[in-house]
């Protein structure tokens, strides 16, 4: 069945199956669009069907036309994306309506609406934005980023965030190609922009920030939150200056400059700036805290799908397992856990080590682990590879909840 094989969504053309006719007569393709149309019917005869069985041979060759004049409708895709584009938005809409009506389980149609979002924005969204990107005129690329924003509010929080391929997608692939995006269609590219930040949770914004380009990911960031492309076009300009720049350092001087960087960076974001940071007022603010993972996962992810539900007012931000951070990240970084009601973490974090927290402020312990099946905190002092007392007391002493 689709729910138990969902790799079966990478073949929904029609023409390569044999279906029973009592579970096809009542179905219809959809008259108003042209490519995906095959979507909604294939995906429906999957829901209806009890058993399906597949042969493991070669049955179907596909030939792709060479005269531009006569093309077939599956390369419409590249002679006209937008019209292809706007068909398959068509049909993403048509077929999760089916899914949400065939699948009655909560959890299964989440996991198949995470699947099939994941092929169709992979396999077919992807070409048409790509050819409207950087191709498409004003006209068609405004079209594209409103139908983008509109399909993204469609979207609940948990669908979105996983996802990574649309936020990939929204984020760094279309800032890296953020020059072919016209004038007049940067502004309906912000609005989705912000729209696409505000539904990320902390896990899918730290993985992004760990891929090949956080710099850009930070880039948009600044620019959702200033409603500005100004941030976008100033990370594009640093980045050509800097790859002209840094052909001219030698490799050694680069490296002992970072180290002694990392150094005083960290001294003063400890100890200068935390402390004054604490004198400010204390805000609806809930913050994440983790060396061991890079999203959001096991008790932290049950948290935070509960926090949006009950403090929907809150803000909530997550520091996720990163190699380096900068000066200004660790600034923010200690602002935030300065200024936070509610501090969760989920194992030691050294970074708050020796750090006295506000005392009006909660700071939780999850741990990742019961306690019946290892030992950490006080209770592991005397064992092998134990930790000192003293390190102990630093690492555990703001806690008000464990």
């Amino acid at each position: 069945t689709l729910l138990q094989n969902p790799e079966m969504l990478y073949t929904l053309g029609p023409c390569n199956k044999l279906y029973r006719r009592d579970v096809v007569q009542d179905i219809r393709f959809p008259d108003s669009i042209k490519v995906a149309e095959d979507h909604p019917f294939v995906i429906e005869a999957y829901l209806k069907s009890n058993n399906i069985y597949t042969v493991d041979e070669i049955i179907y060759n596909y030939r792709a036309r060479e005269d531009a004049g006569d093309i077939s409708l599956s390369q419409i895709v590249t002679a006209d994306p937008y019209a292809s584009f706007k068909d398959i938005v068509a049909s993403i809409k048509l077929s999760d309506d089916l899914l949400k009506r065939y699948v009655t389980n909560p959890v299964a149609l989440q996991k198949i609406r995470i699947d099939y979002y994941d092929r169709i924005i992979a396999t077919d969204i992807w070409p048409a934005y790509k050819g409207i990107l950087l191709n498409g005129n004003t006209e068609t690329q405004i079209k594209m980023f409103d139908a983008f924003r509109e399909l993204l509010d469609s979207m609940d929080f948990h669908l979105f965030n996983n996802l990574g391929v649309f936020q990939r997608l929204l984020t760094f692939e279309t800032i890296n190609r953020y020059t072919f995006i016209k004038e007049t269609a940067r502004p309906s590219y912000l609005r989705a922009l912000r729209l696409a930040y505000e539904k990320l949770d902390p896990g899918s914004l730290n993985k992004l920030l760990t891929s090949d380009f956080p710099k850009e990911i930070r880039a948009g960031e600044k620019a959702a939150k200033r409603n500005s492309v100004k941030p976008i076009y100033n990370r594009l300009v640093a980045r050509k200056l800097g790859t002209t720049i840094a052909a001219g350092f030698e490799s050694v001087i680069v490296q002992n400059w970072k180290k002694l960087v990392g150094i005083s960076r960290n001294f003063y974001a400890r100890r200068i700036a935390f402390p004054l940071y604490k004198l400010a007022k204390k805000q609806h603010k809930v913050v994440f805290l983790t060396n061991k993972h890079v999203e959001l996962s096991d008790s932290f992810k049950a948290v935070y799908d509960e926090l949006i539900l009950q403090k929907p007012d809150y803000q909530v931000v997550g520091y996720l397992k990163q190699p380096q951070r900068t000066i200004l990240e660790l600034l923010k970084m200690y602002k935030d856990i300065a200024t936070a009601e509610y501090v969760f973490l989920d194992d030691y974090y050294r970074q708050i080590y020796g750090l006295t927290l506000r005392k009006d402020s909660e700071v939780i312990q999850l741990w990742h682990a019961a306690g019946a099946f290892k030992k950490f905190g006080f209770s592991s002092i005397g064992y092998a590879d134990s930790n000192t007392e003293s390190f102990e007391r630093n690492a555990h002493q703001n806690y008000t909840k464990v």
